[in-house]
């Protein structure tokens, strides 16, 4: 599939909660994750793709807490859901961040390093 394939595709998909899209190559050597928006930006000629899913935040989510287990957790506070991150898994260094598509993405590839294969 071409960049004109899957971008045919994604709109034919696309919902109002989809935020997020799971894709991967021919070779199948690694699942990349990225927010939707990024990855149409950023789509150009002479990529060739697999295969994608398109994900909404809860699912997101989901792939953020089985792909890095304990390394975050969201918390109900009086101006909304937060993300408490441990960098790493240190669980004595402490972010808080607003639960947010960006915030899971930044966790996401902080964690993974960009190294996934699921």
């Amino acid at each position: 599939m071409d960049n004109i394939e899957i971008r045919s595709a994604i709109d034919q998909r696309r919902t109002e909660s989809t935020r997020f899209i799971r894709w991967w190559r021919k070779e199948n050597d690694f699942v990349d994750f990225e927010l939707l928006n990024k990855f149409l930006d950023r789509l150009s000629s002479g990529e060739d793709f697999a295969g994608f899913e398109l994900l909404d935040t809860e699912q997101m989510w989901q792939a953020l807490m089985n792909t890095c287990p304990g390394c975050a957790c969201r918390e109900n506070r009086g101006r909304g859901a937060v993300i408490v991150w441990h960098p790493g898994g240190d669980k004595r260094d402490t972010v808080e961040l607003p639960y947010t598509d960006e915030s899971i993405m930044t966790i996401f590839d902080a964690e993974t390093r960009g190294n996934t294969l699921q």
